[in-house]
Parts: C-alpha cells; structure tokens; sequence
C-alpha cells in the first residue's frame, strides 16, 4: 500500500511539475514530425527507386548490340527507415552488374544533395537517444537527494518502508510518468503510417514492436541512472551536472571513440587503394596478354593449318578467359582481406561500444530496421551473386556479353596481325533475369538480442548500484 502511494506520488510530481508540459509537448512535435519526415524521405526514396529501375529496364530494351549492354541493380529502401534511417543514405543507391567486376553501391542520397549531409534526416531514433533519454534524466536527477534537501525523505521513512522499496517507488513512478504520456505521440505516429500508405507487413510490425520495445529500455536505462546520479550526490546541483556529463559522455563520447579506437588498430584498405591495385595488375596482365598475342596466334595457325573459324573462337576465348580470370580472382582475393579486415574492425568497434547503452540501442535499432552497416556487404554480395546468373545467361546464348569485341577474321601482313570485329547484333533481354533486392532477414536476431541484453544488464548495474549506495545513505 505505502509502495503504491509512494509510485503515485512520484507520477503526480513528475506529471504536474511545471516543466513537464513544456517538455512534453517538444517531445511530442519532435516525434510526430521525425515520423513525417521519415515518410516523406521513404516515398521518395521509393520513387527514386522505381524511377531508376524503369529507366534501366528502357536502357536495356534500347541496346543496340550485346557489347554495348549494361545492367544496373538497385538497392530497395525498407518502411522501417521511416523510424531508424541508419545508413540508408549515407549508403550507394546502386550498382553496375558487369561480368569481370566487384559489385560497388553508387550514388547515395547525400552526394547528389550534400545539403541534407550538412543538415542530416531526423529520425524517431535519434529522438528517442536524444530527447527522450535527456528527458529521463531531467525528472530523475534529483529523484532521492532533492527529496534530502527538502527533508521530506525523514518523513518518508518514518513510516514502515524499505530502503528498496522507496528507490524501485522512485524508478517506477519516475518510468510511468515518461512512457505513459509519450505513449500519446508515438500511437499518433503509427496511425500516420497507416494513414499515409506505407506497406507495412506483417514482419515489419514486428519489428516496429521491437523497436518499440529497445526505446523502452533505453528510458528505463536513464531513468535508473538518473536515480542513481541522485543517490550518489548529496546536492541536486552536483546531481544533474554529474548526470549530463555521463549523458554526453555515454550517448556521444563512448559511441564514437570506440569506432575510432577500432579504426586505429585495424586497418581497413580504402576502395581508392583497392582499384588502383586491381588496374595496376589488369593493366599488368593485358599488357603482356597483348605484347604476346601476335606470336600465340601465330604459333596457333602454324600448329593448326585451315583451322576452323569455330575453333579459332574457341582458342581466342580460352586465352582472353585465362587473363580474366586471373584478374578476377586477384580482384575477389583483395576484396575477401578488405571485407576480413572491415569484419574485424566492425567486431572490436562494436565489442568496443558495448561500454554504453546507448551504442547498444543505436545497433539494435538498425539491425532491427534493415539499415545498419552491414546493409552495404549484404546487397553486394546479392548482387555479385546474381552476377554468376548474369554470366550465365551471356553463355547460354552463346554470346560473350557486354564489353565482348569476338576476333572473326585474321590476316598476317606486314605489319603483323590485324583483326576484325562483327558488325553490332540486335538482342532479345526478355528471358535475362532481374536482380531481386535482399530482404530483411530474422538472422540478425541474435545479434539483436545481445544488444537487448547488453542493456538489461546496464539497467540491472545502475539499479544494483543505486540499491547499494542508497543502503548507506544518510537519511537525515
């Protein structure tokens, strides 16, 4: 009984403080309007997708010949960026499919219009890491020692209550009267998705939910430590000081360095490097291809006099295809040490940020909406592997592909050999198969559920401590 008055009062305090209000409607406009502009950025990121895919699908239907063809692929947005835009931006929007080369995402949304990288999205995500975690913090910092400095904590205690009793009132009225009101925007900002037409499936509602679910730990988090901060200062001055410079320090500091620290121990060879090492070594290998070509062809017609024009084909691929292939596989072994050393570095930088819940917010939230950093790694690999069915189909029809430039005839002059091409063919793309978009994937789970329980356990530490601190508190 004492427990649920002493909740009920902690929620009156927290509901009719004059602040509250002001805070409350901010919060709320923030909300509301980071969930408008999320919709606003998906449809048109979803515009600018469909947009894109038709006018490849025209580009393909207006090839005049096989070796003048390209093929791009395109990276799907997802509707759960509306609330955790991640790297969705920041990330390359698609990518030529060519046969001898690496898929690599172009073109992001910030480096077509670099005023939205100077003034970057505002989504549901920062303003719950944000303002709602600031918010904790406001109504919590003086939770035990304001009451101290008022000496209303005697009069408390001079009725039959424990110590832990009267510090898990204070979480719990403290939590009730920040997740119950800010309850109001967020049902506002479902109902607009709804409203406004984003096709949410099934899936993604689950995932919304767990969404929803990690926001609620993280203002459990602040609101427990902000109790804390109140239990461990004797002065509500010192308490919010102490409380915001942890703020900064967990929210902002923590996160970064680690990612920082991680880049410095592992190194991560640039793209930059990456292709000037592949064109060295293709230029390399073309270039001794080339010095040789005249004495391997004619070496060739020596040891097969009237040779077939077929055969001529077949030996003219199976010598370029050994160059290709050798560029290729130094090209895949480059590319495997980059993403070995990407994944290692990304391991210790997150093992690194485990240090703050709020780095284990941010990963749990982008895993859970598609949008986190391994988005790049997954749509590459999808499309390098629909680049074998690409390959494939350009052999099926008997036809090397884009960039092919077949040898039909030979004559030995003077000046050596000459060679001619054929004339461009018309082609028929309407069997090639289409890249289809990778989508999310509950795989991520797992990694989701350690970041959840990397929080829990902050959120038990931070009570732990206040519960042990405050067993010494003078109450007096």
């Amino acid at each position: 009984m004492i427990f649920n008055t002493l909740v009920q009062k902690e929620l009156r305090a927290i509901l009719l403080s004059p602040k509250f209000t002001g805070m409350f409607v901010v919060s709320s406009v923030l909300v509301v309007v980071s969930t408008l502009i999320g919709i606003a950025e998906y449809k048109a990121s979803v515009k600018e997708y469909e947009g894109g895919r038709q006018i490849a699908e025209e580009q393909l239907n207006d090839q005049g010949g096989w070796s003048t063809m390209q093929y791009r692929a395109f990276r799907r947005p997802d509707p759960m960026q509306v609330f955790v835009s991640g790297v969705a931006f920041d990330l390359g929007r698609w990518s030529y499919v060519e046969k001898n080369r690496a898929a690599h995402l172009l073109s992001s949304a910030y480096s077509n219009d670099p005023l939205y990288a100077v003034f970057r999205f505002m989504d549901f995500s920062f303003v719950a890491l944000i303002v709602f975690s600031l918010l904790a913090i406001v109504f919590t910092y003086d939770a035990v020692c304001g009451e101290s400095e008022a000496g209303t904590l005697r009069l408390v205690f001079a009725s039959p209550i424990t110590r832990a009793q009267y510090l898990l009132a204070k979480c719990a009225g403290a939590w009730l009267g920040l997740v119950i009101p800010l309850a109001i925007p967020v049902s506002i900002s479902l109902l607009l998705v709804q409203v406004l037409g984003i096709p949410f499936q099934t899936t993604d509602w689950l995932r919304l939910a767990l969404f929803l679910a990690t926001v609620t730990l993280l203002i459990t988090f602040f609101v427990v430590f902000g109790v804390l901060m109140s239990v461990l200062t004797k002065s509500s001055s010192v308490s919010f000081l102490l409380s915001l410079m942890c703020w900064v320090l967990l929210v902002f500091i923590i996160p970064r360095t680690g990612a920082l620290v991680a880049s410095r121990i592992v190194q991560v060879p640039s793209v930059s490097e990456i292709e000037g090492k592949r064109s060295a070594y293709s230029r390399d290998q073309w270039q001794r291809f080339f010095a040789g070509l005249t004495d391997v062809f004619r070496k060739f017609f020596d040891e097969n006099p009237g040779v077939s024009q077929e055969r001529s084909f077949a030996f003219q691929d199976s010598v370029q295809m050994a160059v290709m292939t050798s560029i290729e596989e130094y090209e895949a072994k480059l590319l495997q040490d980059r993403r070995r050393a990407e994944g290692m570095q990304r391991r210790l930088a997150y093992v690194l940020c485990q240090l703050s819940p709020a780095s284990s917010f941010q990963l749990a939230s982008m895993s859970l909406a598609n949008t986190d950093v391994e988005l790049k790694l997954r749509y590459e690999d999808a499309i390098d592997r629909y680049r074998a069915e690409y390959t494939k189909y350009f052999k099926d029809k008997k036809v090397d592909g884009p960039g092919s430039r077949r040898v039909t005839s030979f004559s030995d002059g003077v000046g050596g050999l000459r060679f001619s091409f054929p004339s461009v063919q018309e082609i028929d793309l309407s069997d090639l198969p289409r890249f289809v978009p990778p989508t999310w994937s509950a795989s991520v789970l797992p990694q989701f559920f350690v970041e959840v329980g990397s929080m829990l356990c902050f959120i038990l530490m931070a009570f732990v401590g206040g519960w042990v601190a405050f067993m010494r508190y003078d109450l007096r």
